[in-house]
């Protein structure tokens, strides 16, 4: 007889190990590896990004965050526009793997990428990284 182990909110059911410390060990491994990686058309909210990140974790000391955002101009002439296109699938298994190498790096708790594609113009959010350690000084490696 083993354990059956759900993970909500995505419905994840599981047999795994006859030993609960197992079962422990393989939640935990699973709630790492559910990072928060998007790559999306739609606009975002860095506040509320953040606010999702660290809720319910009071742990977390510090929060450090980059948001890249397009630029009016080029070397050579004005944009009204820039259009980014990915390759669905590859694109979430890269940044992924730079998440994995980040948090084999550094000692973060939390780490979110939220990568814009489509159409998008001048002043408007590119991409937002945020790492969310214990200490600050983590937070900012």
């Amino acid at each position: 007889m083993g354990w059956w182990v759900a993970l909500l909110p995505n419905f994840f059911y599981s047999k795994v190990h006859d030993s609960p410390w197992e079962t422990i060990d393989t939640i935990q491994t699973c709630l790492k590896v559910a990072n928060v990686i998007k790559i999306q058309s739609a606009n975002f909210s860095v506040a509320a990004e953040i606010d999702k990140l660290t809720k319910d974790k009071p742990m977390i000391g510090g929060v450090v965050s980059f948001v890249g955002t397009v630029r009016d101009y080029t070397e050579s002439d004005d944009v009204i526009a820039m259009i980014l296109e990915h390759y669905p699938g590859m694109t979430e298994s890269e940044l992924e793997k730079i998440e994995t190498a980040a948090r084999t790096r550094f000692a973060v708790e939390e780490i979110a990428v939220i990568h814009r594609v489509g159409r998008l113009l001048p002043g408007e959010n590119i991409v937002l990284v945020v790492a969310a350690a214990r200490h600050r000084s983590s937070a900012f490696d």
